[in-house]
């Protein structure tokens, strides 16, 4: 579902990827799995903007659907073949990117990736790392993360005590929240 709002909240993020002026932005996204958010991110800018996006998951095998999944909507890693070029990286959060990648990245994003909370640090760390100064980091989410037993609160308040974990962590992690999106934004 998470991927679901980030497509539907493509049109609103134009000027997020094309903050530097240059017509091309150089992405990262974080836990691709089958690659949807990326793909969507390419179909939908790829006549404006030019990227270079990174896909990258901590399984082989979710890489290797998702490389299927690019190759199927005319993305390969073969970057003379279309104006975009895409890169596919095994990754573990919590790591640094390989030092044959040039950093640093304009956007690092990531779509239904929160399934645990204490995953949230290492993916942090890893997009520290990546970012420019001034660069962007986009998280598309459903609250559905479990938090970590010292922040659990009464269930009714559930979904304001994991938004409140999740901004207080990105904030010691050096991020600052610029906006925040909802469903009922985006209809």
């Amino acid at each position: 579902m998470g991927a679901e709002l980030w497509i539907e909240a493509l049109p609103i993020m134009e000027s997020i990827f094309n903050s530097n002026q240059s017509s091309s932005c150089r992405c990262l996204e974080l836990g691709s799995g089958t690659g949807l958010a990326g793909i969507s991110l390419l179909r939908y800018y790829g006549q404006t903007i030019t990227f270079h996006l990174i896909f990258s998951d901590n399984s082989q095998s979710a890489l290797d659907l998702c490389r299927f999944n690019c190759q199927q909507n005319g993305f390969d890693d073969n970057p003379s073949s279309q104006h975009s070029s895409v890169q596919f990286e095994l990754l573990h959060w919590g790591s640094s990117l390989p030092k044959d990648i040039k950093l640093p990245l304009d956007v690092v994003f990531a779509t239904d990736v929160i399934y645990d909370a204490d995953a949230w640090s290492p993916l942090l760390e890893t997009a520290r790392s990546s970012l420019s100064m001034g660069g962007h980091l986009i998280v598309s989410h459903v609250p559905r993360a479990a938090l970590p037993k010292e922040s659990t609160g009464e269930p009714r308040h559930y979904h304001d005590a994991l938004e409140s974990f999740l901004l207080e962590t990105a904030t010691m992690h050096g991020f600052s929240l610029k906006s925040t999106l909802r469903p009922k934004d985006l209809h």
